[in-house]
């Protein structure tokens, strides 16, 4: 008989925190934006199956990325809310494999949802299969995607544009232009809010051989590719705009607000309390974007 003890305890303390359950919002989030751009309402069947299948993906990223990054996570100094790692594996609490065993458990989880959701749209099962795969490989070898310059660009084109994808092909048949309209900037915004991330690590995953974008290319690039990344979201929301409905343009530009700050946070030197700031309002500019999206077009 299973009894919870103080060391039951702990243990379930550090494997939540190993979870970093918090992402997980983002991803119900952006496929719910996406069952917007559809021209019929999505029913419980294929939410349940479809949903599932992108958070049991996030969570292979999310396990696979803190058993692969632990060299690089030993040596973060400056780990923040939502950089650096949970640290979960470092504290002893956890045996070692656990995050990688998480990673397989999950992706056979993603894989049964993909099965379910092929029988929905065979569509489904080609969105699922790359987000799977890049979502492995973004931190396994021997690709790496992390550490070669690209895992920015591959989870950027994956949570910001097949996860709103798979919520408007789950729904239906996706209204094109109105899904394009939502997809380029919260890929943009994604690609800003990655480099963010990297921004506090950027010391210790150099001395790691971590070599993220940010590390690739330099303090100095890395904030004027930023800057690129924020002016081409905002660009894109004002551009697509035609494509749009309700108040979705208007609300996605007063969002944008929150990549302003990204780019002030950034200037400065990245550490300590700053840190903390510039992670959390990189993943809240994604968030509070995807949602003025959203909600404006139900307006």
């Amino acid at each position: 008989m299973f009894t919870l003890t103080d060391d039951n305890g702990w243990v379930l303390s550090a494997f939540v925190r190993l979870s970093r359950f918090e992402f997980l919002i983002g991803g119900f989030i952006l496929f719910w934006v996406g069952t917007i751009a559809a021209e019929r309402a999505i029913s419980v069947g294929p939410y349940i199956a479809v949903q599932g299948m992108v958070t049991a993906v996030q969570l292979v990223a999310q396990y696979a990325n803190e058993h692969f990054d632990q060299e690089a996570d030993a040596l973060a100094t400056n780990r923040t809310w939502f950089s650096g790692g949970s640290g979960a594996l470092l504290t002893g609490r956890l045996p070692p494999h656990t995050a990688l065993t998480a990673a397989r458990i999950s992706g056979g989880l993603a894989i049964l949802f993909g099965v379910w959701a092929t029988f929905i749209d065979v569509r489904l099962a080609v969105v699922g299969s790359i987000a799977l795969v890049g979502s492995w490989f973004y931190s396994a070898p021997p690709i790496r995607l992390i550490s070669r310059g690209w895992g920015e660009l591959v989870a950027a084109m994956i949570v910001g544009g097949l996860v709103p994808l798979s919520g408007a092909i789950a729904a239906g048949q996706p209204d094109w232009p109105v899904l394009g309209s939502f997809l380029l900037p919260l890929v943009l915004a994604n690609v800003a809010m990655l480099l963010a991330l990297d921004a506090p690590d950027a010391s210790s995953d150099l001395a790691s051989g971590k070599l993220t974008l940010f590390v690739r290319l330099g303090e100095k690039s890395a904030r004027a590719f930023h800057l690129s990344a924020v002016v081409g979201t905002i660009i894109a929301i004002g551009a697509l705009a035609p494509w749009r409905a309700g108040w979705s343009t208007g609300l996605a530009l007063v969002a944008s607000v929150t990549l302003v700050t990204q780019v002030i946070l950034l200037r400065g030197e990245v550490s300590a309390r700053r840190a903390n700031l510039l992670t959390m309002s990189a993943v809240a500019s994604l968030v509070i974007l995807a949602l003025g999206l959203g909600v404006g077009a139900l307006v």
